[in-house]
């Protein structure tokens, strides 16, 4: 089904805005939706669940993460020079579903940088028929 993405990222204050289109389909546990569109010609993926968005983007840059909750996670980051393990840091993760859109604060830090993302998936049906 298809859906409009939009991300606002803060990074220690400064921020960055993008949009796309995309589609949305419930996860196969019926307990979340996945979120698929396309990033600077890189293919992206995120699952969203109440108090988790995990991220997958494939292309000239590759990253896959899970944010939890208070938890400390991995991102794993690599390109076609290399790639790196990243710690994180995440902090508060407040996702909401709404008849006609999925809303996400995720709050997270990479030493020493901090991060406030939104993302809002906003679709033309009403979701709970999916």
């Amino acid at each position: 089904m298809e859906c409009s993405v939009k991300i606002t990222t803060s990074i220690d204050g400064e921020e960055s805005y993008y949009s796309s289109r995309g589609e949305i389909c419930r996860t196969a546990d019926g307990l979340g939706y996945v979120v698929l569109y396309e990033f600077d010609g890189d293919e992206c993926r995120l699952e969203i669940r109440d108090d988790a968005v995990a991220q997958r983007r494939r292309g000239s840059l590759n990253m896959d993460v899970a944010f939890s909750d208070g938890e400390e996670v991995v991102m794993a980051i690599s390109d076609e020079d290399g790639g790196a393990e990243v710690d994180v840091r995440c902090g508060r993760i407040l996702c909401e579903c709404f008849r006609r859109g999925v809303f996400c604060t995720l709050n997270y830090s990479i030493e020493p940088s901090v991060f406030s993302v939104k993302i809002a998936v906003i679709a033309a049906f009403d979701l709970s028929d999916i």
